[in-house]
């Protein structure tokens, strides 16, 4: 997933297809690497999840989590987590075990299959993957900075 990320951030050009299709998460990145304290969360999402959908639409290194049409989700949450938050492999870890466990309840109470549910199904439960997964992320790494924190001050 992470070398789909580097891949999509560092291609540029069209698309493959008759639709002569730009890609955008390479000047997306530059934009946001240039005034990083202006970026938001959600500005750097968007350019890690775009990077790995037009890694995918060129037939490259395709990335199917949690599925091909919301394949940017999980890799740009990770992405973020491991190069923004300074995630270790424990949170990498926790984040995919979060995130299964968020697949399998969707699994078993509805569907996340177009062919099932329709593709307006499909779109309604996918988003609410990252969001829980990003509570997940923040919960994780604020406890353990508040683990550091005591740390310190029982060797002072």
């Amino acid at each position: 997933m992470q070398q789909c990320v580097e891949n999509g951030l560092q291609a540029e050009g069209r698309l493959p297809g008759g639709l002569k299709v730009e890609r955008r998460a390479k000047k997306l990145y530059n934009q946001l690497k240039q005034d990083p304290a202006k970026a938001t969360l959600n500005d750097w999402l968007c350019a890690y999840a775009m990077a790995v959908n037009e890694e995918n639409a060129a037939g490259h290194l395709v990335v199917t989590a949690p599925t091909n049409g919301a394949a940017g989700v999980i890799p740009a949450v990770l992405y973020y987590m491991t190069h923004h938050e300074n995630g270790s492999i424990e949170n990498v870890r926790i984040f995919l075990l979060t995130a299964a466990a968020i697949g399998g309840i969707i699994k078993h109470r509805s569907s996340i299959s177009g062919a099932e549910v329709g593709c307006q199904g499909k779109l309604v439960l996918q988003p609410q993957w990252q969001p829980l997964d990003c509570v997940q992320l923040r919960v994780e790494l604020r406890n353990k900075l508040k683990m550091q924190q005591r740390l310190r001050l029982n060797t002072i």
